[in-house]
């Protein structure tokens, strides 16, 4: 783009100003490079093809509960896009980089994690996001995916699409410009790719046992104990040891919890590290508030011999304070286990108790089940803006009842504490607002 590349040569201008460096001294007093700088600024006003086209995607696909990330390979162009998608009406974008300060745009991690709570609670609804989106941040699920423009990268490639489609239909958008390295770069990555399936079939193929039937599968037909697993959990120690005692194992994403022993048993599995940032980032209540509501007996288990309480700095009574709440406000037990193998012995224990008069599968996509009625109106109050297990209860202590709080005005809603006029506003205009 026009804007992009002026900006990498202001940028260069300046740094040959105070730098020793011979190659970017040489470069600025090249005439070439002025002809160029004088040219583009000259055309500073027009947009790249992608550019156009890309805003007219956005306004196409969205709705209000869109979500969209946007992957860019360049920082400047990425600040390029979040100018002009700040110009449409209903579209709050925002910039998602790593942490290094170049040109002041850095974010650092505690900025990237508020970014993606934002994401979540759909205060923002497009992060446009370099490289640093593709893997290893938990970025929540979204309708769309557009790259800016191909990686030549399978790898890559397949881990931007991943941001979208994790548990019902998705869209991903890539543009290329005709006639550039676009176009090669996406027939490199698609290449690539097919040749990563080829291999992965040979291999399968390989594997297969003609005859005879192997000791774990004569196993797992006699006996046939299931475990599912999140497809994170896939190169944990834990499965390995449960398979070579031949148990079956079934990975699939799960929408809530690591295991599922049955239809009423559902565990989360972290190690200590795993629990404080999860803490850090909050994520570890809503990961517990899935389990209880979604399975009669969840269980924490809290994998190695690390100290808790010497991970990061966070005061070791808050620690205790997040353990105390997941046991006695949502009653799901922890249980410490010291190593992957203890873990895979207490998870063997609880599926010979649970199947053993027992041989039929289960379901593992989530059905609510049957809530007591303070519970179901404790669970339709928590759904307003902003509302939390604390606010709904004092909500419906001072209102009685849910046909009250819809009827409430402003000033009775900002009585309550934890409630703010903000808070209040939203929560009325949510009530009141056409659907």
């Amino acid at each position: 783009g026009v804007k992009s590349s002026l900006i990498y040569m202001e940028n260069q201008f300046k740094e040959s100003e105070k730098t020793k460096v011979k190659s970017v001294k040489n470069l600025v007093k090249d005439l070439n490079f002025h002809s160029a700088y004088i040219k583009l600024k000259k055309l500073k006003d027009v947009k790249h093809p992608k550019l156009i086209k890309l805003i007219e995607v956005i306004k196409k696909e969205y709705n209000p509960n869109f979500r969209c990330i946007i992957f860019n390979q360049y920082r400047d162009q990425a600040k390029v896009i979040e100018e002009e998608l700040n110009k449409i009406k209903g579209i709050k974008p925002k910039l998602f980089v790593g942490q290094a300060k170049k040109a002041g745009t850095g974010l650092s991690q505690k900025k990237q994690l508020e970014l993606i709570e934002e994401l979540r609670e759909k205060k923002i609804n497009v992060l446009i996001s370099t490289n640093i989106g593709e893997e290893g941040l938990d970025i929540p699920k979204v309708d769309l995916v557009i790259f800016f423009e191909p990686v030549p990268s399978a790898i890559r490639s397949i881990q931007r699409r991943g941001r979208t489609a994790r548990t019902e239909k998705g869209k991903v958008i890539i543009l290329m410009t005709k006639n550039t390295r676009d176009e090669a770069y996406h027939w490199v990555s698609h290449h690539k790719e097919n040749q990563m399936h080829k291999i992965l079939k040979k291999l399968q193929s390989s594997f297969e046992l003609k005859d005879q039937k192997s000791l774990k599968e004569f196993n797992s037909e006699s006996n046939p104990l299931l475990i599912y697993a999140d497809t994170r959990e896939t190169k944990s120690p834990v499965l390995k040891r449960l398979k070579d005692e031949g148990f079956q194992i079934k990975t699939e994403q799960l929408e809530t919890g690591d295991y599922i022993i049955s239809d009423k048993i559902a565990i989360e599995r972290k190690t200590p590290k795993d629990l404080i940032n999860s803490i850090l980032d909050k994520r570890i209540f809503s990961q517990i508030k899935k389990l209880r509501e979604n399975y009669p007996k969840p269980l924490l288990i809290i994998e190695g011999e690390e100290d808790i309480y010497s991970i990061r700095k966070i005061h070791p009574n808050a620690i205790m304070g997040v353990l105390s709440k997941i046991t006695l406000t949502y009653h799901v037990p922890i249980v410490y286990t010291k190593n992957a193998i203890e873990t895979a012995n207490l998870l063997k224990v609880i599926l010979n108790q649970e199947t053993s008069d027992k041989k039929e599968d289960y379901p593992i996509r989530i059905e609510k089940k049957a809530f007591s009625t303070q519970e179901q109106q404790e669970f339709i109050i928590e759904s307003l803006p902003g509302v939390g297990p604390m606010i709904a209860k004092s909500l419906l202590k001072r209102f009685k009842t849910i046909h009250n709080i819809i009827n409430s005005t402003t000033e009775q809603l900002k009585e309550i504490e934890g409630v703010g006029k903000k808070k209040a506003e939203e929560i009325i205009r949510i009530l009141k607002e056409e659907y």
